[in-house]
């Protein structure tokens, strides 16, 4: 009877066995393949697709960059206060942090259809101005991150 009990209580709890190192990240990056709003392909004058390839959160770029932004409004405001965000800021700091996540780009951009160099500045511009990639970034990051 003592076996049956033990028997019972083990197949309750049911403990899963595993390997953690499963639960690890297979990638630092993600690649997102642009769209329009209306969702067809976006295309470089050379035929390519333009895409923006960017750090995963578990990255140390990218946790470089949130401890930057966040360090910035910290000292930003007096101590022992709140700290109190509009959705206009939260909105610029999302843009922010995705244009300085970039890794590196793909796109043509520019009145003579150039392919320019990412910088942190023009990525600002570009996603401020084309806020339909933003779902587009955040849905390729989540998917990404089903791992866990």
């Amino acid at each position: 009877e003592h076996n049956n009990t033990i028997k019972q209580s083990q197949q309750e709890r049911n403990p899963t066995m595993a390997n953690l190192k499963k639960y690890k990240p297979s990638s630092d990056q993600v690649v997102t393949m642009l769209k329009d709003e209306e969702g067809k392909e976006l295309m470089n004058e050379d035929g390519t697709q333009m895409s923006i390839t960017r750090y995963l959160p578990h990255t140390k770029e990218y946790k470089k960059v949130r401890y930057d932004q966040q360090e910035l409004m910290m000292s930003s405001v007096p101590s022992g206060e709140d700290i109190n965000l509009s959705y206009f800021d939260m909105s610029e700091l999302s843009i922010e942090l995705m244009a300085n996540t970039i890794k590196e780009w793909d796109i043509t951009w520019g009145d003579s259809d150039e392919k320019p160099d990412y910088t942190p500045e023009l990525a600002e511009e570009v996603l401020s101005l084309c806020e339909f990639f933003i779902p587009q970034l955040r849905e390729a990051e989540e998917k990404s991150m089903d791992f866990i």
